[in-house]
């Protein structure tokens, strides 16, 4: 009988890594729309800024929020693909054993 064990950790690790990485690229344009909207409330004055300004926060703080949950779940799958290193290393070992 012959054996082939797949392992599939580095593939999902790496995955992670990159999804982490445009969490943050994320994060930052965030933080550069909020500079660029506080430049931009300077120019423009009156009562559509503030209709524009009271949606762009909501908008904002919603993006912020969704991105905090994004990150649990990447830090879930992060311990989950942590677990799956385990049982592959476990798998490997017995797979040498035979």
């Amino acid at each position: 009988m012959e054996w082939e064990i797949q392992l599939k950790t580095k593939g999902l690790n790496q995955w992670i890594l990159d999804a982490e990485q445009k969490l943050t690229q994320v994060r930052d344009l965030l933080d550069v729309l909020k500079t660029e909207e506080a430049q931009f409330k300077k120019v423009w004055k009156s009562s559509a800024m503030e209709m524009w300004e009271k949606e762009f926060w909501l908008l904002l703080v919603k993006a912020r929020r969704q991105l905090k949950e994004m990150q649990k779940l990447i830090l879930l799958l992060d311990e989950s693909a942590c677990a799956l290193a385990q049982s592959e290393k476990k798998m490997e070992h017995s797979a040498e054993e035979i």
